[in-house]
């Protein structure tokens, strides 16, 4: 499949998903955030009573402890049961794992508190889980170093020399007079982590085609958000292509 047929299948399938734009579901989201904050209702008459209700606000706000209390209670969010004698190991370590990545890697209470929230509120909660990549750039000195030392410290290939200073000094040695090189640099130091991300999708954000009952099996599903042009150039777009976008 070329390039242009894959981009036209998506564009369709962005514009007929559900959450795209302006849809019956969009208003109705708004409606209810509006009534949540008790904002004026839009019908009000000058002289007349200004008074706005918080059915909405009490039903959600008292409706999401019990809710949350529910997985939040125990340690264990999640439970992974053996199904012979020799998983029980693996069982207690992928509980054990599984259970950390979320509650502390990750805000896990806190998760489930936006989720369960946007579910009453906004009639659909999304919660995504991933693997991130990420790349930090560590900056190091190292001073008095010899030739070998130097060709020591780099033949590793991860460090990348951002600034240096050389200087030669003359040194005897049984041999005679020999000239030797001291070295002071900075090198920039490349080093890859990766961790399981868990975060909530804003309702407005999430994408899923109408032909869908459920997310597993659906044709279509997406995560749409808007992006500085830093953030892409960041994600690593090449610059002159996002420079280049309206």
């Amino acid at each position: 499949m070329d390039e242009n047929k894959l981009k036209s299948i998506i564009d369709a399938e962005i514009s007929n998903s559900l959450g795209y734009l302006e849809t019956e579901t969009t208003e109705q989201r708004r409606e209810a955030l509006q009534s949540y904050l008790r904002q004026p209702y839009g019908n009000e008459v000058e002289g007349k009573s200004q008074i706005v209700t918080g059915e909405v606000a009490e039903a959600v706000d008292g409706s999401l402890p019990s809710l949350v209390r529910i997985f939040s209670a125990s340690d264990e969010v999640v439970r992974f049961e053996p199904r012979g004698p020799n998983d029980e190991a693996g069982a207690k370590q992928a509980t054990e794992y599984v259970n950390w990545v979320f509650n502390r890697d990750n805000e896990g209470v806190i998760i489930l508190h936006d989720w369960f929230k946007d579910a009453l509120l906004q009639k659909v909660g999304v919660v995504k889980a991933y693997w991130e990549d990420k790349e930090d750039v560590i900056k190091e000195k190292y001073r008095d170093l010899t030739d070998d030392e130097l060709a020591m410290l780099m033949s590793d290939g991860t460090m990348e020399i951002v600034n240096q200073d050389t200087q030669e000094f003359d040194q005897m040695t049984p041999m005679g007079p020999m000239k030797i090189k001291i070295h002071a640099v900075t090198v920039s130091k490349k080093q890859k982590t990766g961790r399981v991300v868990v975060e909530n999708v804003p309702p407005e954000e999430f994408l899923i085609s109408k032909k869908a009952r459920r997310i597993e099996g659906a044709p279509f599903i997406a995560h749409r958000k808007l992006m500085t042009r830093s953030d892409l150039i960041a994600m690593g777009f090449d610059a002159d292509i996002v420079d280049s976008l309206k």
